[in-house]
């Protein structure tokens, strides 16, 4: 097992009881920041699975987020629906919409889809306001939040977290089962290089339109537990706007490819960074951000969860590191022994 492997396990098992014993000491208002995060984590991660696999740029999730958000929003105000159907029907109307625009954005690539995506998030909120007698237009709805379960000993605010924390586990492990399946090794073809992954039998069409809906349903899945977890959601939202696609983009470049602590590094700091220096200087929070921003991505050009100390060192001071095969040494070589990728 290579070295990586191992603290990469040895990382994910500390994570475990630091997730299971963090609400226990910490005031009701940083575990709901903190479920808050991990919301949007689940969100960049459905980002993620689109930009990791594919290669595709996405800068209309806001929109797939606002889906989720929406549909619990209304289902829970204006219904009994209880708490998992309503999740359940997020997921379903995001895997719905990102169907429709996958489709016919299945053959627009690089900058093209991402101007087509924006507009997708910039008409998103007049959709909502439109569509007022269901969605509250600019007032916004406000819903119950999820509650606690009589029968354990927690209160409302961790019960909150340790679902929205479960769930986010439950989609890493979908994701890295996915890597591992030949459907994933196809995708990550499509990616590095279509011509030869569709010259090896996979299908193209199919596989971009289905990883864009899955994509989608995962970002609105992050955006009805979103809802659940603070109460409410308007048009003026911020991660219902062009500004929340931003953001999740911010999010995954900051955090890397890592697929647990590449999207929670990035949300928490694209999240806690901007509130943090409104607080110490209003004037000039957005440039130090910004600065901040440039500054990472010249330290660590794959993200916090992509870059190595040694990298970070001078030329002089690092150790010359042994050399090694690469993963994968062409597209050709990973798709030979893959069979039906269809």
């Amino acid at each position: 097992m290579r070295k990586t492997d191992l603290t990469r396990r040895f990382l994910l098992l500390l994570l475990l009881p630091l997730a299971a014993v963090v609400p226990l000491y910490l005031d009701a208002f940083r575990v709901e920041q903190i479920t808050q995060i991990v919301a949007i984590a689940i969100a960049v991660t459905g980002l993620n699975l689109l930009t990791g696999f594919t290669g595709q740029v996405s800068v209309g999730h806001s929109a797939f987020f606002g889906v989720g958000a929406y549909v619990t929003a209304v289902l829970m105000s204006q219904t009994n629906l209880t708490y998992p159907l309503a999740i359940l029907a997020a997921c379903l109307g995001g895997l719905i919409v990102g169907f429709m625009v996958g489709l016919p954005a299945v053959r627009i690539k690089g900058l093209h889809l991402a101007i087509v995506t924006v507009v997708l998030a910039a008409a998103f909120p007049g959709i909502v306001r439109m569509l007022e007698p269901w969605t509250g237009g600019s007032q916004g709805i406000r819903v119950d939040r999820l509650d606690y379960v009589a029968w354990l000993p927690l209160q409302s605010d961790q019960w909150r977290f340790y679902v929205t924390t479960t769930v986010l586990a439950a989609v890493v492990l979908a994701i890295a089962v996915l890597q591992r399946r030949p459907t994933g090794r196809a995708l990550r073809s499509l990616g590095d290089n279509e011509v030869a992954a569709v010259a090896y039998g996979v299908r193209a069409t199919r596989m971009r339109v289905g990883v864009f809906a899955a994509s989608a349903c995962v970002t609105a899945l992050g955006g009805s537990l979103f809802v659940m977890s603070s109460g409410f959601i308007a048009p003026g939202t911020s991660y219902v706007t062009v500004l929340g696609s931003i953001q999740f983009l911010t999010a995954m470049v900051i955090g890397g490819r890592s697929l647990v602590f590449g999207p929670l590094i990035g949300a928490a700091v694209a999240e806690l960074l901007p509130l943090q220096l409104g607080q110490e200087s209003p004037e000039l929070a957005h440039l130090l951000y910004g600065a901040i921003l440039i500054v990472l991505l010249l330290v660590a050009p794959n993200g916090l969860t992509g870059t190595r100390l040694r990298s970070l060192l001078p030329q002089r001071l690092r150790r010359p590191s042994p050399a090694r095969l690469p993963k994968g040494l062409s597209t050709a070589s990973s798709l030979t022994k893959q069979g039906d990728l269809s």
